[in-house]
């Protein structure tokens, strides 16, 4: 029998007793929270939405205040634990773009164009970091690699070509969700300014732990088709250097795809 999509369930937050009894017996339903009949706002309905693991979007007919719509969104980027709201995630990713000055055409539109603009001026700070995150994937995938790691990054890192991020509050982990949404990074990375390309960074702990859904970036490039995407681009950065490029080719010949990988379980779970 095919399995058939329940209709998303429209609620308020908090949930009723009843609708909190529905979502932990029915983890998979969908839900589409109305911002405006919720008593929940910022980053206690953040917080409210991790701790439940509520899957949802937002009810793009409701009317609340710009400043409300702000304060949510800055709330989901800087939160360390995973909010599953594709709403929110999608507007992350169209505000990061507008923020590079490059065009696109919103699915659903939850926050118009300019209050996309008064939310990249009211917190520069954090689309700068996570922008130098999202920029340093470049970096990322040949680091999985255990020779490239130790005999590239590591002096890289301690002759200050490289500057290494430890700090784990330095992002929120919810821009993780990126990494699934289609070319995203294409668009974005070609646009990165030539300061973030030049002074690439290490975020030792976004890379190294688990951080989004209980997984790690190594796990979420492997799960997706945007691994081959990045690895290009990692080749282009990388292969022009003599003594570097005989290591990253058999990084790439060495690279596994998710079929490949024996005992191990890619989780697929995403929006």
């Amino acid at each position: 029998m095919f399995k058939t999509q329940r209709k998303p369930i429209r609620v308020s937050l908090p949930l009723t007793t009843e609708q909190v009894q529905e979502l932990f017996l029915n983890l998979d339903n969908r839900y589409v929270v109305d911002l405006e009949d919720s008593t929940l706002k910022g980053e206690s309905l953040i917080t409210y939405l991790a701790n439940m693991q509520i899957k949802c979007t937002l009810d793009l007919s409701s009317s609340i205040p710009t400043e409300e719509k702000i304060e949510l969104l800055y709330h989901f980027l800087s939160y360390r634990q995973t909010v599953f709201c594709e709403t929110l995630l999608e507007t992350i990713g169209y505000v990061l773009l507008r923020s590079r000055g490059i065009s696109f055409e919103q699915a659903h539109e939850w926050m118009s164009l300019a209050e996309m603009d008064l939310f990249i001026k009211t917190h520069p700070e954090i689309i700068k970091r996570t922008s130098e995150f999202l920029d340093s994937a470049l970096l990322f995938v040949p680091s999985f690699d255990v020779n490239f790691k130790k005999y590239i990054l590591e002096p890289s890192i301690e002759a200050g070509i490289i500057e290494d991020i430890q700090d784990p509050t330095y992002i929120g982990v919810n821009c993780y969700g990126l990494f699934y949404a289609h070319n995203f990074l294409e668009f974005f990375i070609a646009d990165a300014p030539d300061e973030h390309i030049i002074n690439l960074k290490y975020f030792r702990s976004q890379v190294e732990d688990i951080q989004y859904n209980r997984q790690h970036l190594f796990q979420i490039f492997l799960s997706r088709m945007e691994n081959s995407v990045l690895m290009s681009l990692c080749h282009v950065l990388f292969s022009t250097n003599p003594e570097t490029k005989p290591l990253f080719d058999r990084y790439l010949n060495d690279f596994k795809s998710p079929e490949q990988i024996e005992g191990k379980e890619i989780s697929d779970t995403h929006l």
